[in-house]
């Protein structure tokens, strides 16, 4: 009987991850997630859903959109243009499933910065801006 002969196998240099062809367009931190809190209109707790029967919760700081504030508002203008963009983001997000793409690293109040896709396939930051619910430069008084 004919001895049956092990495939060569090719050594190949160790490359790193970034390196390698097969991963160049990979989007890295992309999760389907579930919104259980709108904090504000610009920060979210999130219930992230890690793969493999892992979820966590997260609070997620929006890229690109700066809310009127409601935490310590400049004026009583600013802080009812910010409840009402809050209450337009509680209609956008609370309960939805979402997908968010985030960053791997916490900023410095413990948020992760990310971008938020409705269920609609639009971006969050993109349709409060579009409904004007940016923050302004000045608010009277």
């Amino acid at each position: 009987m004919a001895k049956k002969e092990k495939p060569m196998l090719k050594k190949r240099k160790k490359d790193k991850v970034g390196d390698l062809p097969e991963y160049q367009n990979i989007e890295l931190y992309q999760y389907k997630a579930k919104i259980i809190r709108v904090v504000d209109a610009d920060t979210v707790d999130a219930e992230v859903d890690a793969g493999f029967g892992i979820t966590m919760t997260q609070r997620f700081r929006i890229n690109d959109y700066d809310a009127p504030e409601t935490f310590r508002p400049k004026s009583e203008a600013e802080k009812q243009h910010g409840k009402e963009a809050t209450e337009r983001a509680i209609e956008l997000l609370m309960g939805q499933n979402i997908l968010i793409k985030s960053t791997k690293v916490a900023g410095i109040y413990g948020r992760f910065g990310a971008d938020i896709w409705l269920p609609d396939g639009n971006n969050f930051a993109e349709v409060m801006i579009s409904e004007g619910y940016t923050k302004k430069k000045t608010y009277s008084k």
